[in-house]
């Protein structure tokens, strides 16, 4: 009998980078053998991105459901191994840690894996109860699986270097492959993601009026849900007034410059807008090892983001992408400036960026990393 490998994961919907890389671990197993059975298990409460990180009824009773099929599942399948996420704010880490000890109950050897870059800054603001909870529940680890070797450092002083692990993540490229970019004389600047605060939207919103002096045929595309309140970042000022703060920055940044809100875009839709524009934005304040880098250098675009997480580990300064520090919209508007006024540094970028997709960072290399870190546990087993 194939041993039991049970992959623990979000997958949509909602649509986010958490839930796509679900779906990239799946594609890489669902497309080869393996000496072992490969079995998926949904984790998403399926409360969408507004409830997200919220203390209601709704989101209490999709975590109970969610822990009794789980131990359903555990009880059936008796997987040897068990891939399970970690969060860095306080509700999203009981979920998880509850599902981690159900595993542990069931003697499955646990590999987590965090998706953040500030989990040290989540337990020195804990209160000494749940310090003491997130200890233990660490301690059921088996393997901890970061997304960049930059990102081990938060997990110092709390659990053992040697079970902590990097696997850089890669997405399937064929659907962001295009031809070539268009001749036409307007830029397309492209944006991605959640519209708060921590994703570096605001400072995206104060730049554009900037560029549009410098370059007249400029055209700014935002997609992505607003959302009400920023929750996963701890570090950012006043996040509860998201919402109203982006939608009255948006109106004066309109008049100066073009700026078309697209809301959320899944599938085709998502595809044709990064195929169809010409420079790739994402000035966040904290990320681990963003997605929707992965699908804009896929889609050959030239970055302008910032150097958080694990990002200039895989995108070079000058050659891949120019950085700029988190809350500078001057530098910002400048960086945007000059690619937008030079159409071979665009390509050149561009160019560089998809054959790194290539090289290093598809799927299928994403799934051999975490496939020889299972092959790890199950060789030590043997």
């Amino acid at each position: 009998m194939k041993p039991v490998y049970l992959l623990c994961l979000p997958f949509p919907p909602p649509y986010s980078g958490e839930e796509t890389l679900g779906l990239t671990l799946r594609q890489y197993f669902q497309e080869r053998d393996s000496p072992y059975e490969v079995q998926y298990f949904d984790v998403s409460s399926k409360q969408g991105n507004k409830n997200r990180g919220k203390l209601n009824p709704g989101n209490l009773e999709a975590t109970l459901k969610l822990s009794l099929l789980f131990a359903k599942i555990l009880a059936q399948k008796r997987p040897f191994v068990v891939t399970l996420p970690l969060a860095q704010n306080f509700l999203g880490f009981m979920k998880y840690s509850l599902l981690l000890w159900i595993a542990s109950f069931f003697h499955c050897k646990i590999i987590a894996s965090l998706g953040g870059a500030h989990f040290d800054l989540f337990f020195k603001r804990s209160s000494p109860l749940l310090k003491k909870w997130i200890l233990k529940t660490l301690g059921q680890i088996d393997i901890l699986v970061v997304q960049g070797e930059s990102l081990r450092r938060q997990f110092e002083g709390l659990i053992d270097s040697s079970r902590i692990r990097s696997a850089h993540l890669g997405l399937d490229p064929n659907p962001f492959l295009c031809s070539g970019k268009k001749s036409s004389g307007e830029v397309n600047v492209l944006f991605v993601g959640c519209l708060s605060k921590a994703k570096g939207v605001f400072e995206l919103l104060k730049a554009a009026p900037l560029v549009s002096q410098k370059v007249t045929q400029i055209h700014f595309h935002l997609v992505g849900e607003i959302l009400e309140r920023e929750r996963n970042i701890l570090h950012l000022q006043n996040p509860e007034n998201n919402r109203e703060a982006f939608l009255k920055l948006l109106e004066e940044s309109r008049k100066k410059s073009r700026i078309t809100l697209h809301g959320v875009l899944e599938g085709e839709k998502k595809n044709s807008i990064f195929k169809s524009a010409d420079i790739f934005v994402l000035p966040s304040w904290s990320e681990s090892f963003p997605f929707v880098l992965l699908e804009a250098a896929a889609s050959g675009l030239a970055l302008v983001t910032t150097d958080v997480g694990a990002n200039r580990e895989i995108y070079c300064e000058g050659e891949n992408a120019f950085y700029v520090s988190p809350g500078d919209a001057l530098v910002l508007a400048e960086k945007i400036s000059r690619l937008a006024l030079d159409p071979a540094l665009r390509e050149r970028m561009g160019d560089n960026n998809r054959k790194l997709i290539e090289q290093n960072h598809t799927h299928t290399h994403f799934g051999e990393r975490m496939d020889k870190i299972f092959r790890e546990l199950l060789e030590k087993e043997i």
